[in-house]
């Protein structure tokens, strides 16, 4: 993706170590900085900024491509106990402040065990976590009115809800 007419930010997948995102320079082809390690190669812009949201170590970590260094970083456990934690999408809200970061965990031990599915809506100025632990999220789409947040989860449609209490949405 590209944060401005003159960077690149990429995600490069290879294993643990070699997960990482890197910008680039459009214009020169240069390599401007590289965050690593990036968990799944997964991360997320922050719309206005020079900063993206990735994980690594079992924080939702926010880190300025810029400046080369972290912003802030919440703690994954708050949600749920992590074993080996698998990123499926972050997707940051700019209109509310907010990343929605969903994964997957399961036993390392235990390969044919089913694994968890857990989420987190966490609010970028104070590292709070707004989502209650019995609301399971599988993808978010925020909307820009900031009054409804589209999501799925497992066995169900697309359901509209609202932002602040996560109750349901009555469309027209």
């Amino acid at each position: 993706m590209f944060p401005d007419e003159r960077r690149l930010l990429l995600s490069a997948f290879g294993g643990s170590a070699e997960e990482h995102v890197t910008l680039w320079d459009v214009r020169t082809g240069e390599r401007l900085h590289t965050i690593r390690p990036a968990a799944d190669a997964v991360f997320a812009p922050v719309p206005g900024t020079d900063q993206v949201v990735y994980s690594h170590g079992g924080k939702v970590v926010v880190w300025d491509v810029a400046a080369g260094e972290r912003v802030d970083a919440f703690d994954m456990e708050d949600v749920g106990e992590l074993r080996e934690p698998w990123v499926r999408e972050i997707v940051v809200d700019p209109w509310l402040g907010r990343v929605y970061v969903m994964w997957w965990d399961s036993d390392p031990r235990d390969y044919e065990a089913e694994a968890d599915s857990y989420s987190g809506a966490w609010d970028l100025e104070s590292g709070e976590n707004l989502l209650p632990r019995d609301q399971e999220l599988w993808h978010v789409a925020p909307h820009p009115s900031s009054e409804v947040v589209a999501v799925t989860a497992q066995n169900t449609g697309v359901r509209l809800l609202d932002p602040h209490t996560w109750e349901p949405v009555e469309t027209p």
